[in-house]
């Protein structure tokens, strides 16, 4: 998961994200984890608090089981 990953690609997910939220653009992500699984791995980083807020922004699809 995000923990398992180097800090500089932790660092560009979370630029990636801070961006296409900034210009509006609309972007689906998928993944095996649960958004709040996902948060609470990657909450040791020192940035992590911006990128959990804006991730909380994303809808979250209603039709996955």
């Amino acid at each position: 998961m995000f923990n398992g990953i180097d800090a500089e690609a932790q660092q560009r997910f979370i630029n990636l994200i801070d961006i296409l939220v900034d210009i509006d653009v609309r972007v689906t992500f998928h993944s095996s984890h649960t958004l709040h699984r996902f948060l609470a791995a990657a909450s040791g980083r020192p940035d992590a608090f911006r990128m959990q807020s804006r991730m909380q922004l994303l809808r979250r699809d209603s039709t996955r089981c």
